[in-house]
């Protein structure tokens, strides 16, 4: 199913009925069949979501994948925002095959977590937009042609979804955003490598105000040596420069969403001193945190 959202420029949000339509999807499935959804968004112009709360801004051709969230709108910018929702449901059984998941470790994790406890989605950025356009394009066309419920453009539509999923994930390190993802519970010793990045990252955020490889270590269950080891083998960075990359976006993050102050800002994401979090973040954008808030309001005008 094929559905596409948009809000007028400076209008009154809209709020996108996302459990409503799981359950519609649902009922339109055997009930004895197994029930897996694909909920995908896709922004189709620059749109500002919230998403349980969280502030989130897509740029067109950027993606969410999502297994679990309670609330989801779309607010309003100052042009009109658009945004399609592809949601699919179809049998399945345990194992997930690879082609269902896209060949992808963290997607099989996250979509294998039945009944998660908390929000869990991923957000992948910096995608390939022909190659996502066309994907969506072909899926839109077998939607309009399958309304008998044809078996061969279903599988067609399956296997189309899977190699849509393996182009997200293809160059995972790139495209997953860490910082806006809300990654799966998971048992770290025995997820894949994407999945306990995502577990390693979701730790770092959660206590990025007062954070260190040893406490970070502990916390796992593993060696100081051996953790040390696995943050360079799945972020392909040390545990210092992931946190530190991780500071930055979150001030991207917290300068472009919210209007708290730099110095609020930098106290959050662990930096006692501001002047360090001054310099540390013109080095590395090549802007000062307030130029950097005020472009970003200037491209985007809208209220936070």
């Amino acid at each position: 199913m094929f559905l596409t959202i948009t809000s007028k420029p400076l209008n009154n949000s809209k709020v996108i009925p996302y459990q409503a339509l799981l359950t519609h999807q649902s009922a339109m499935m055997s009930k004895n069949s197994s029930k897996f959804h694909i909920f995908l968004l896709r922004a189709l112009t620059t749109c500002l979501l919230k998403i349980d709360g969280q502030k989130l801004l897509l740029k067109p051709n950027e993606v969410i994948l999502i297994k679990k969230i309670s609330s989801l709108t779309l607010q309003s910018l100052s042009k009109k925002s658009a945004l399609q929702i592809l949601l699919e449901s179809y049998s399945a059984s345990y194992p997930f095959d690879f082609v269902t998941m896209g060949g992808s470790p963290l997607i099989h994790d996250m979509m294998h977590n039945t009944n998660p406890t908390k929000s869990v989605y991923i957000v992948f950025r910096h995608l390939p937009a022909q190659i996502i356009r066309s994907y969506y394009n072909l899926l839109a066309n077998l939607e309009n042609q399958n309304a008998v419920a044809d078996p061969t453009i279903t599988f067609e539509k399956t296997t189309l979804i899977g190699l849509l999923l393996a182009e997200l994930i293809r160059n995972y390190q790139k495209t997953v955003s860490l910082t806006d993802s809300q990654f799966p519970d998971q048992n770290i010793h025995h997820a894949s490598a994407e999945t306990q990045a995502g577990i390693i990252f979701q730790y770092i955020v959660d206590h990025i105000q007062n954070i260190s490889v040893k406490e970070a270590a502990h916390h796992f269950g593993y060696s100081h040596n051996y953790f040390s080891r696995l943050c360079k083998k799945v972020f392909k960075a040390n545990f210092s420069e992931k946190v530190t990359e991780i500071r930055l976006e979150l001030a991207c993050r917290m300068l472009s969403l919210t209007r708290k102050s730099v110095t609020e800002i930098s106290t959050e994401i662990g930096y006692a001193d501001p002047t360090s979090f001054y310099k540390i973040f013109k080095t590395a954008t090549g802007t000062t945190p307030s130029s950097f808030r005020n472009r970003f309001n200037a491209a985007h005008a809208f209220h936070k």
